[in-house]
């Protein structure tokens, strides 16, 4: 059987690569998990089970069930500043859902769609598999990645039929957040240009210092649809619940994409994702602040050994430089000769070929000793 074209434009993961690598590996330290090492909160992992017990295991509605739109309605204007009714929130399984549900409901074949470089992989993969082009803007390792609307609209006066730009704050890889006046820029721009602002939010609350502004809080008249999940907040990564808000005659569509390729998101993680919205916060507010305290041992032990890194401003990543070395290569040769475990630069984009990137989803102790354990590798190459 031939293999369907769609299959051939989806590169393979170069963080999933060194996971396996790693798992093979007793003794690595992995530093190259995009996931929190935190336990689910019991408050949401009891909700589910009582769920379960009173019997919410049929089929959901597709755009989620009522309580939980009402308690995302609720945080979005609680935590984000966007006032949206709960009728304008679908629920998704999972943020990757949602942009992949997004982008079925703003595009069409043969349309353009703007993505960050340096930026999640799974963005290029998500708009080559739906027969999308793919143009890149740059994210400045001189402005510490920030966003920056002109090279945003480079991308787009250069290139025909761009229909959607995606944006990603706080940014994974690099931390970079999108303040006020960034929002408001790419608002103008894309309205100017006649596309759709597709916001991936799914860090939203992991946030160190600076601003992180959601597009979809400036009252704008501009197309924009803002993604996010409870995976990173709540420790949630397996439960598989994101949901997506915007403007009604864009949420429409993406209502009807859902019914058909999802039927529904999981209705018992839907209950735990009420509990998540509506129980104690206190949950966010520890991990968040030990997310805040590893960046600054990470940096730390980065200077200590000679390493450049960049400072986040939000998620928990952090970008080291390691030179003119091929990412890949110089990844797996960690793994291999040095026992850690680092996501290869160029899996998410030309302008990181020459980095790699670290978690810093894992104990402060493994954070020092990862990084010295790279130092070892750069020095030895």
């Amino acid at each position: 059987m031939n293999q369907p074209d769609r299959l051939a434009t989806m590169e393979r993961s170069g963080i999933r690569r060194i996971m396996e690598r790693a798992r093979k590996r007793p003794g690595v330290l992995r530093l190259e998990l995009g996931e929190p090492d935190f336990d689910t909160p019991p408050h949401i992992i009891e909700a589910a089970a009582q769920a379960a017990r009173d019997g919410h295991t049929r089929y959901a509605p597709a755009v989620g069930i009522p309580e939980l739109r009402d308690a995302a309605s609720d945080k979005l204007a609680r935590v984000n500043g966007i006032e949206t009714p709960p009728e304008s929130i679908v629920v998704t399984a999972g943020a990757v859902n949602g942009i992949l549900n997004s982008l079925m409901a703003l595009t069409s074949p043969g349309d353009v769609v703007g993505i960050p470089d340096p930026a999640w992989p799974n963005y290029v993969n998500l708009a080559r598999s739906l027969g999308l082009g793919v143009v890149r803007y740059r994210l400045d390792p001189s402005t510490n990645f920030k966003i920056d609307p002109a090279a945003v609209a480079e991308a787009i006066d250069t290139t025909d039929g761009v229909q959607a730009v995606i944006i990603n704050s706080p940014s994974n890889p690099v931390g970079s957040t999108c303040d006020r006046d960034t929002a408001v820029a790419l608002l103008d721009l894309c309205q100017s240009r006649g596309a759709v602002l597709l916001s991936d939010e799914c860090y939203d609350q992991i946030v160190f210092e600076g601003e992180h502004v959601s597009p979809s809080s400036l009252g704008n008249d501009s197309d924009v649809v803002s993604v996010f999940s409870l995976s990173k907040t709540y420790a949630m990564t397996g439960w598989r619940v994101g949901y997506v808000t915007g403007p009604s005659h864009l949420m429409e569509r993406i209502a009807r994409v859902q019914e058909v390729w999802n039927s529904c998101c999981n209705s018992i993680a839907q209950w735990a994702g009420v509990a998540a919205f509506t129980g104690d916060q206190d949950c966010v507010t520890r991990m968040v602040a030990a997310y805040r305290d590893r960046r600054d041992v990470a940096l730390e032990a980065l200077e200590e050994n000679g390493l450049r890194g960049w400072r986040p401003m939000g998620a928990f990543y952090i970008m080291i430089d390691v030179g003119d070395r091929d990412s890949d290569a110089f990844a797996e040769s960690l793994v291999d000769d040095h026992d850690v475990a680092v996501a290869p630069g160029s899996t998410f984009g030309s302008v990181s070929a020459g980095m790699v990137r670290i978690s810093l989803a894992s104990s402060p102790e493994t954070i020092v000793g990862g990084i010295g354990r790279i130092a070892r590798g750069v020095a030895s190459i």
